[in-house]
């Protein structure tokens, strides 16, 4: 009986469980198949037709080295490893650098400045049946006059169809789906590395509070940096100590890097910005400006709520939906049911085991005084 409870029990909770975690979008082959071959259809990939062995990296993206008003001659070879016949057009974009750090490649209806002017494509489309792979050829024409050091942009493979999704009647959204791969062009002179800032101020909204950074590449290199922006207070205290991480940020851009206050709002005041930061080999930029928070700002950003809210972050539960955070609740509490009823059991055969051996004893004891008698 005891046995046909549990396994019961186990079994109502199992199927609970199974029921919810499908619900909330987290069955197990969503966590081990990509979603982009759910539904079949052309998968399209770019990659160098020649790499160079010394360098590994050269096997993902193009890394060329030029000079001023010269010509240079590659190719890209483009697969598609889906499953069904897919079209895409090809055209060349400079590259940028996101307001959060990291390069980005611009729309192919961008002005074309850069690399992307540079790079001349033999075929302007391409059809490849499932599994085929084509190598189109392409040039890249160096002006006369252009700064040293590195330059970026890159190839685009877009597709001719687009997905639309439709989220209600009035409302259609048209997806664009693109693959890119990177060119980078190395051209002698100066090699300079240098990171500027150029201001701090304050913002946000939905309750976050948001210091934006005014930062520039002003040298030839691609640069990385890490380091803190610390706030201080007019009686000199350290308020808040605030973690800055940049990724790839290419010469001759800017970018306003945006930096969330953290646990505790900032009030109505003026405050000295200190902003730290290594890059390079060996560089740091030390650089200090006061700003100041107005009640006008506060009152937008809060919408009048005085409440303090935690700034965004990237964790995992911060990306689940609603119907995702219960599935995961509801694991947690199946772990923990399961643990009390392994216990329960534990201590229930552990008691009928004490009872059932002081029954022997007792039967025991009987039968030797009966002996004696």
């Amino acid at each position: 009986m005891l046995r046909l409870f549990y396994t019961t029990r186990l079994r109502t909770l199992l199927l609970a469980a199974w029921g919810l975690l499908f619900l909330a979008g987290l069955s197990p082959g969503a966590l081990s198949a990509p979603a982009a071959y759910a539904a079949g259809g052309a998968n399209i990939t770019l990659q160098p037709a020649t790499s160079d062995p010394a360098n590994p990296l050269t096997r993902a993206y193009f890394i060329l080295n030029g000079k001023p008003g010269s010509t240079l001659q590659n190719s890209v070879i483009i697969t598609n490893s889906g499953t069904a016949t897919g079209t895409v057009n090809l055209y060349a974009v400079d590259a940028g650098t996101g307001q959060n750090s990291g390069i980005i490649y611009l729309p192919q209806n961008a002005p074309r400045t850069d690399v992307g002017l540079w790079i001349h494509l033999s075929r302007s489309q391409l059809t490849l049946a499932a599994g085929q792979s084509e190598q189109v050829a392409f040039q890249v024409t160096i002006p006369g006059k252009v700064r040293a050091g590195q330059h970026v942009g890159g190839i685009v493979a877009e597709n001719v169809e687009q997905d639309s999704t439709t989220t209600n009647s009035k409302i259609q959204i048209t997806v664009h789906s693109r693959r890119v791969i990177a060119v980078e062009v190395n051209l002698p002179g100066p090699q300079i590395e240098q990171l500027s800032a150029n201001g701090i101020q304050f913002g946000g909204s939905a309750n976050y509070e948001i210091l934006k950074v005014g930062l520039s590449n002003t040298g030839t290199m691609l640069l990385k940096a890490n380091g803190t922006l610390q706030v201080i207070n007019n009686q000199g205290r350290m308020l808040q100590n605030l973690a800055i991480s940049l990724g790839s940020f290419l010469p001759g851009t800017s970018i306003t890097y945006p930096v969330y206050i953290q646990k505790k709002a900032l009030g109505v005041g003026t405050y000295q910005g200190k902003l730290l930061l290594q890059y390079g080999h060996g560089k740091s930029l030390y650089y200090t400006t006061p700003f100041t928070i107005t009640e006008e700002q506060l009152v937008e950003i809060f919408n009048n709520n005085s409440s303090l809210s935690l700034p965004p972050t990237s964790s995992l539960l911060s990306r689940l939906s609603p119907l995702q955070l219960i599935g995961c609740a509801f694991a947690v509490l199946l772990g923990v049911c399961l643990i009390v009823l392994y216990w329960t059991k534990k201590l229930y055969l552990v008691t009928v085991g004490a009872v059932v051996g002081g029954q022997h004893r007792k039967k025991g004891r009987a039968e030797r005084q009966k002996r004696r008698k």
